[in-house]
């Protein structure tokens, strides 16, 4: 695929719509997308298989969205796509699991949010001569909103 210079600017400055859900879209955004994806046809292979995901999580019973899952899966292994074959082994391996998603409708996403601030905060703090105030940061990172909201609080008290 070669593109222009002009194509390849408008591509890196609008990217960021071939991640938006496509029915949150504007109609200006749409059109945007539209171009977008003329540029490739393995772009629009991609961001309908991105779609389809997006809409398998709507799904209502979990029997259903396995065996749907399992069709997502051989349809994304049939466009060939290197990079998407190689993002495609952890569902392949934990198809089980992930399909369980719709038995509870629970994620670890708060989990691994707070995994991340922590290793942030790692990394900032490589140096820190007390493990307490480690400790009492990591509290703190993890629990913003909680103090955030106890000032405020605490605040209305004063003013």
């Amino acid at each position: 695929m070669s593109l222009t210079p002009e194509s390849r600017k408008y591509l890196k400055r609008n990217k960021n719509l071939i991640g938006k859900r496509y029915d949150s879209l504007s109609e200006k955004e749409e059109r945007k997308l539209g171009k977008l994806l003329s540029y490739s046809k393995e772009l629009t292979e991609v961001y309908a298989i991105k779609e389809s995901l997006i809409n398998w999580y709507e799904l209502s019973n979990k029997t259903n969205s396995y065996r749907r899952l399992i069709q997502w899966i051989d349809r994304a292994k049939a466009l060939n796509i290197p990079e998407l074959t190689e993002a495609l082994k952890p569902f392949k391996n934990w198809t089980e699991e992930i399909s369980n998603y719709h038995k509870c409708r629970y994620t670890n996403g708060a989990v691994e949010g707070r995994n991340n601030k922590i290793k942030t905060l790692i990394r900032r703090s490589y140096f820190l001569p007390n493990r307490t105030i480690y400790e009492n940061r990591i509290f703190l990172e993890c629990n913003e909103r909680f103090f955030i909201d106890e000032l405020s609080v605490k605040n209305q008290f004063w003013c």
